[in-house]
């Protein structure tokens, strides 16, 4: 009999141990359905070499890129002319920088689901071991206080917006480096027309003196006087072609293709001569949204929302959180329930160390706001007085090509008649010639002015130019292939 009731409470505990093992192995075991698994992907140099060497602005990712964008409508095949609007949107598929940010505000938005998440419970199994007779199995299910959770949240969802605003920043510096490569680039082309046409009249003007010289009308120092401002004329050409595959090598870079990629790319820039006159602009206005509505600024906003946030944090964990512990414990063939309950005690400290730097990372976020806005505001007033001598300049030096011109015809009408020498109306060519040079020059400081000014206040002022991307906009948020990013 004693070996018998023995075995039947060796049994009991037994299938008592059996279940409550069994109970844990099905919670892990639920637990390891939801666990997430990532292949890898290494990276391959020769890869990415390879990709980043094939990229072209007839890639088919590119075509649904700016379709999905609506810069193309949905039937469009790839523009026969890219516009700035066109090649800004390529250098947002195409950036680095770009995918950088995404992985950025990816990060953030990962952080949003750790703020949400609750806390785990925890189970502690001990089985009687060799005594068959003692079984414990605790359970610790932690509770947040003082509203910890909520705090947390607020502070990832402010680095969430602050981080989409990065994004957006991101964008509008990739649309200027574009644009301003752009501007050299066109600036360098047309100072070749111009020259081209300088360098002509010049020749002209060498061989009219040089039958004057043989005539014995004037003296060999005027003859070679025309004929330095020629060589002078050539030297300048040929500096230009040198500086243009330089320009447009900046500007596959400032874009993300190669330089061999804009071999045979047509690029149109319809407003190039139209930039929008300061009369146009309000200053004033200006200067209150790029203040106020500036992706520095606001991203600093946001950044103080997650420190002000990470204070009311720091200052609800005074309350220290709660650890419930209910309990099941079988010994000598008793079974018995209990419910623990563990509590840090705030005697040594009263997180007062935290609360004083988060008090102190806040001021520094509410200074950091300020900051930005002083320096917008100070680089809004220097990029808008640039901007308003540069196109000053290009008026006074338009005025002047336009007089040149009237001189050139009346020059061209006296010759007709018969009243002066070829050579008058060539001196006329010449400064005609000369004054479209520096227009076409003042003109190229105007178009580089007005990108400064467009980049202190972040928003396009040309006319044509689309507004600026939204934080949220689909550009920002579109991706390339994977095997664009030169993974395997």
């Amino acid at each position: 009999m004693p070996g018998q009731c023995y075995a039947a409470r060796l049994g009991l505990t037994m299938r008592a141990a059996h279940q409550a093992v069994t109970a844990v192995l099905g919670a892990v075991a639920l637990s390891g359905c939801a666990v997430q698994h990532l292949p890898p992907r290494p990276l391959r140099p020769a890869a990415g070499e390879a990709a980043l060497t094939a990229r072209r602005l007839d890639d088919a990712g590119l075509l649904t890129f700016l379709r999905a964008n609506h810069v193309l409508t949905a039937s469009a095949a790839l523009p026969t002319a890219w516009t700035l609007p066109m090649l800004a949107d390529a250098a947002l598929y195409f950036s680095p920088a770009m995918d950088a940010a995404r992985a950025q505000l990816a990060a953030a938005q990962a952080g949003e689901l750790t703020a949400a998440s609750r806390p785990n419970p925890t189970i502690s199994l001990q089985p009687g071991v060799p005594n068959p007779y003692l079984f414990n199995l605790d359970w610790s299910v932690p509770i947040l206080t003082a509203g910890k959770r909520g705090w947390q949240m607020r502070q990832a969802a402010a680095l969430t917006a602050a981080s989409r605003l990065g994004l957006a920043r991101t964008a509008w510096q990739v649309r200027s480096a574009v644009r301003g490569a752009l501007v050299n680039d066109w600036a360098v082309r047309a100072d070749q027309r111009q020259l081209q046409a300088q360098q002509r009249v010049e020749a002209q003007r060498v061989r009219l003196l040089s039958q004057q010289l043989a005539a014995g009308e004037i003296t060999r120092p005027e003859l070679d006087t025309a004929r330095i401002a020629l060589a002078t004329t050539r030297q300048a050409l040929l500096h230009d072609q040198t500086t243009a595959m330089t320009t447009s090598a900046a500007l596959a870079a400032a874009i993300g293709v190669p330089a061999a990629a804009l071999t045979g790319i047509r690029i149109a820039w319809p407003a190039w001569e139209t930039p929008p006159a300061p009369a146009s602009l309000s200053a004033a206005r200006m200067q209150r949204e790029a203040m106020i509505n500036n992706l520095d600024v606001r991203q600093a906003l946001a950044n103080y929302q997650a420190a002000e946030a990470n204070l009311q944090l720091e200052l609800a964990r005074q309350y220290p959180d709660i650890q419930l512990g209910p309990g099941y414990a079988y010994e000598e063939s008793k079974s018995y329930f209990t419910v623990g309950l563990a509590v840090t005690l705030p005697i040594f400290n009263h997180n007062q160390g935290p609360i004083a730097a988060a008090a102190a990372q806040r001021q520094q976020a509410a200074a950091t706001v300020t900051a930005a806005q002083a320096q917008v505001m100070a680089a809004s007033d220097a990029a808008w007085a640039a901007y308003r001598g540069a196109y000053a300049e290009w008026q006074a030096a338009r005025a002047l090509t336009q007089l040149q011109q009237g001189q050139t015809s009346l020059a061209a009408a006296s010759l007709q008649a018969g009243e002066t020498a070829s050579l008058a109306l060539n001196s006329a060519q010449l400064d005609t010639a000369l004054a479209s040079t520096a227009a076409a020059a003042a003109l190229a400081r105007a178009q580089a002015a007005l990108g400064n000014l467009e980049q202190a206040v972040e928003r396009p002022l040309a006319t044509g130019d689309p507004a600026p991307l939204a934080p949220d906009a689909p550009a920002l948020q579109g991706h390339r292939p994977a095997h664009r990013q030169g993974t395997p």
